[in-house]
């Protein structure tokens, strides 16, 4: 499927150019409040957008992207 070859691709990446996990932990904070404040420039209440902690151990970042949980 594509999402296999995706995720070969980029495991290929990742194998060739490694990255120092600092510079992931930076780069998901980045991320993190580039989302943030995108969420609140669309007017979402403050008290409903929330920052976890970001970890550089790789068993806990099997994901790479932002995760958003909607709760009602």
């Amino acid at each position: 499927s594509w999402i296999l070859l995706i995720l070969l691709q980029a495991r290929a990446i990742h194998d060739q150019w490694p990255v120092p996990a600092e510079a992931l932990v930076q780069l998901a904070t980045q991320r993190a409040a580039a989302t943030q404040a995108f969420l609140l420039a669309e007017g979402i209440d403050t008290a409903r957008v929330e920052l976890a902690a970001v970890s550089a151990d790789a068993a806990e970042n099997s994901f790479s992207g932002v995760e958003l949980a909607i709760q009602l």
